[in-house]
């Protein structure tokens, strides 16, 4: 038995083989762009930080929230409030680290919160404690101007398949809330957060005034 292969195709086979075609190509055009965007979605979380910083007009400024360390840490504890438990999961190893090397001194934590344009929660923190290594505390003495210390930041991103946490140095930490000479209202750490750049802003007010030498940024990307 033998067949034959026509010399010509239908028009109604060609309308469908034609058809077929394109519904294909759409479908292969529709999986790359769904690839596509789980790339990008799923991308690295990547921060840098700068002390060459210019602020943008209309950030909206405010104070750091402060946590105060002053005794460790007690395992399976309640956290005092929400802020704690927060520099808690952003610092819980260097408070371990400070009262195991400075038992004597408190680990003082500034928070502050903000949420990317991938509506990605961002906390922002400062950290100061007793390292002489990684730190700079304040300078003591009759004619010292500046109160500030400078010591690490993270920046923790969370709402990711897995939290991201990036560490950076030489960050300037005020808060003075026990002298009536320096009220805290004129010294203190300030943070603001431009949703468009999905970037950080840190100042220091010191006697009412801004400290340029303290100006920072952190700019957190793929989140």
């Amino acid at each position: 038995m033998h067949s034959t292969i026509p010399s010509k195709i239908p028009f109604v086979t060609q309308r469908g083989l034609h058809a077929l075609f394109w519904s294909l190509m759409f479908v292969a055009a529709s999986l790359c762009g769904l690839a596509t965007s789980a790339r990008a979605q799923g991308g690295e979380v990547r921060a840098t930080s700068t002390d060459q910083v210019k602020f943008p007009a209309g950030l909206k400024w405010e104070p750091m929230r402060e946590v105060r360390f002053q005794d460790p840490p007690k395992p399976g504890a309640r956290p005092l409030s929400k802020d704690y438990a927060a520099a808690l999961a952003v610092w819980s190893d260097e408070v371990k680290r400070s009262f195991d090397q400075a038992p004597a001194f408190s680990v003082g934590v500034l928070l502050a919160q903000a949420r990317s344009a991938r509506n990605s929660v961002l906390t922002f923190s400062l950290l100061s404690v007793m390292d002489f290594d990684r730190c700079e505390p304040p300078l003591n003495g009759k004619n010292v101007v500046d109160m500030f210390s400078k010591c690490l930041a993270r920046v923790h991103v969370g709402h990711t398949p897995q939290p991201v946490m990036k560490e950076f140095a030489g960050f300037c930490y005020l808060h003075i809330d026990n002298n009536p000479d320096t009220p805290l209202a004129k010294n203190h750490t300030e943070f603001a957060f431009d949703v468009q750049s999905n970037t950080g802003y840190f100042r220091v007010i010191q006697y009412g005034k801004e400290v340029s030498a303290c100006r920072r940024a952190i700019v957190v990307e793929g989140a």
